[in-house]
């Protein structure tokens, strides 16, 4: 879903950001 990690979405992607 995230490429690599984005800090726009950190509110909902926090660690699903840079693990997925």
């Amino acid at each position: 879903m995230a490429p690599v990690y984005n800090p726009m979405v950190e509110g909902w992607y926090a660690g699903i950001g840079l693990e997925v």
